[in-house]
């Protein structure tokens, strides 16, 4: 019988050394280039580049951008919604102020 791997998105992070990553009672040795990747459970783990690039590729994130009014000045501006930090990039005078979820419902509401 033969399976699919579900699609999940796991963190990973690109070794830039030779090293031991040690969790629990669990030793695993690494090189350079390998990746140290996050599960599902939050479990880490050492996989070979050569594995990880036949097995993962990179998500793009989920960016949406959109117009706002800010309550105060009425200044309608564009925004860029980023789902995974939950944070704001807001266009002002020509560079992006990063805001959080919070801070800009407070300041920001939909252009109608």
């Amino acid at each position: 019988m033969k399976y699919k791997h579900k699609p999940t998105i796991v963190k990973a992070v690109e070794c830039k050394l030779d090293g031991i990553h040690y969790q629990g009672n669990d030793m695993q040795h690494f090189k350079y280039g390998d990746y140290l990747v996050t599960g599902v459970k939050g479990e880490d783990y050492i996989v070979r580049k050569d594995i990880f690039n036949k097995l993962y590729e990179k998500v793009r994130e989920k960016i949406k951008e959109v117009k706002y009014r800010h309550r105060g000045s009425g200044e309608i501006v564009t925004t860029k919604y980023y789902e995974e930090f939950k944070v704001y990039l807001v266009l002002s005078d020509s560079e992006y102020e990063v805001i959080s979820e919070k801070e800009f419902e407070l300041t920001y509401s939909d252009v109608k």
